[in-house]
């Protein structure tokens, strides 16, 4: 599997491969700059779009939570304290010493912590009170399984995470690390940017002498930004049904945001229960920092071009941010979203986000991007996430729409047109090669429940992606035709 390389380079892809995960039986996914999940309700397009944010959030706290003290040894520390000296004193980066190598591939192939959190992120984020009530209930091997692979042709790294149906000390739940034969730790840490550049990543601070320990955690975290991309991600996740989220009454947020969102145990009956993702995208929203607008331009696209509007915030004396439309971006009337249609209460998050927190480089899930949107409108949105795919951000979407898969179709089709032969074409600026887009249906098995993915790939003879959609089109047309043909029999 190869690197996609975007405009501007996000995070590196990987596998993710889950079996007997909630409806899922069996899927194997690769996370592209831009990834899109389809097929019909039920099938799990939410359970696995969940799942990617949980995996990030944990892997995140992981490398970006203080550390517990490693096991070292006079020898061990002499080894390292040595190298330090010698990257001092050298102009090239010496390699590391064998004790070190080991350790570090030691840290990657076992992430001390990920065990606890994963469960607690997993319950949260699911609305459960034990991890295990999400294996698939047909599941013949009574436990799940999430696979995540990371690297290039040979992964470089694999997590393999178990969840058992039956009880297992330390919560119900395994993680083996595995690692390939090539994963040199010194190689790869050279192999990405010039020797200058890690030695001064490592060594800063030249005023003093670092510990072997501060030493050993500058090194592992250098690999992990480059071994495993979602640690040192920020993962923004859109729920579905924005429109209505966003009509909560503000008087009620922080209530809802501190006391609903389950964490492992269950609430008292008068409690309101909110999974964690959507406590999170509620949590965004009255403290995000509208004292600091970015400068990307995604914000202002879309409410340039679909919106025909601004999308304002005002800190009300309460501490609460209040959020309004604006039909005429130069003009003094404000709408509260409440009185604003339903398409524009529900790209106003997408506006939000992209103006005060979603920055190149981080993962945006999205559910359903095409809700209460005009198709003509899906189309211009798709272009709009395209955008967003080639600026660096790594988008997730799920959807329904067809719309959105042909404009998503028409722009990886377009990257084989030159550019100079693209002038004219809608997106002609955001064509997208076939290795930056990824679609993976979701398919009913004959059991209720069960569901398998397949990635589908733009198929020019078929006109785009394969969905299923067409035979839908096929039977309507059929029945409109089997009316007809009934009315011209009976003489109506």
């Amino acid at each position: 599997m190869s690197t996609p390389q975007t405009e501007q380079r996000g995070a590196g892809d990987y596998r993710l491969d889950v079996t007997d995960f909630g409806p899922i039986a069996k899927a194997s996914v690769d996370l592209r700059p831009l990834t899109v999940f389809i097929g019909p309700s039920n099938t799990g397009k939410s359970y696995l779009a969940i799942l990617i944010y949980v995996l990030h959030k944990t892997l995140h706290h992981c490398f970006t939570t203080p550390r517990r003290a490693i096991s070292t040894s006079p020898q061990f520390d002499r080894d390292v304290q040595e190298w330090a000296r010698r990257v001092r004193l050298s102009s090239v980066m010496p390699e590391f010493p064998q004790s070190l190598n080991d350790k570090l591939r030691d840290r990657f192939e076992y992430l001390r912590g990920m065990e606890k959190r994963l469960l607690n992120e997993i319950c949260r984020c699911f609305g459960l009170s034990e991890p295990v009530e999400i294996v698939r209930h047909q599941a013949s091997t009574k436990q799940a399984h999430i696979g995540l692979s990371f690297g290039s042709e040979e992964p470089e790294i694999q997590y393999d995470v178990f969840l058992w149906r039956h009880s297992l000390p330390e919560g119900q739940i395994a993680i083996d690390g595995k690692r390939s034969s090539r994963l040199d730790p010194y190689a790869i840490a050279i192999q990405e940017r010039q020797e200058s550049a890690i030695r001064e990543a490592l060594f800063r601070d030249r005023s003093r002498d670092f510990s072997t320990e501060e030493i050993f955690f500058a090194i592992l975290d250098y690999l992990a930004r480059i071994l495993l991309p979602p640690a040192f991600q920020d993962i923004y996740y859109l729920p579905a049904s924005r429109s209505g989220i966003m009509d909560i009454d503000k008087a009620l947020v922080r209530a809802l945001i501190q006391n609903a969102a389950t964490v492992g145990s269950r609430p008292s009956a008068n409690t309101p229960m909110l999974s964690g993702g959507l406590a999170d995208f509620l949590e965004h929203l009255v403290q995000m920092p509208v004292e600091r607008p970015q400068q990307y331009g995604h914000a202002e696209r879309l409410e340039r071009d679909i919106l025909q509007g601004a999308i304002r915030v005002e800190r009300t004396v309460s501490d609460y941010n209040e959020f309004f439309y604006r039909p005429d971006e130069e003009g003094d009337i404000d709408l509260p979203l409440i009185r604003a249609s339903s398409m524009i209460s529900e790209l106003a998050p997408v506006v939000l986000y992209l103006r005060y927190l979603v920055q190149p480089g981080d993962v945006l899930i999205i559910e359903e991007p095409e809700s209460h949107l005009h198709p003509a409108m899906q189309a211009v949105f798709a272009q709009e996430l395209a955008r967003l795919a080639r600026s660096g951000i790594r988008v997730v979407v799920t959807t329904h729409s067809e719309w959105l898969l042909d404009q998503f179709a028409n722009l990886v089709r377009l990257s084989a047109l030159p550019k100079d032969e693209r002038k004219g074409i809608p997106g002609a600026d955001v064509a997208l090669r076939p290795e930056q887009f990824g679609a993976w249906l979701f398919k009913s098995e004959q059991r209720p429940g069960e569901s398998v993915v397949e990635e589908i790939r733009v198929n020019p003879e078929a006109g785009g992606l394969l969905t299923g959609y067409g035979d839908i089109a096929e039977q309507l047309y059929n029945e409109w035709a089997e009316i007809g043909n009934r009315m011209t029999e009976s003489g109506r």
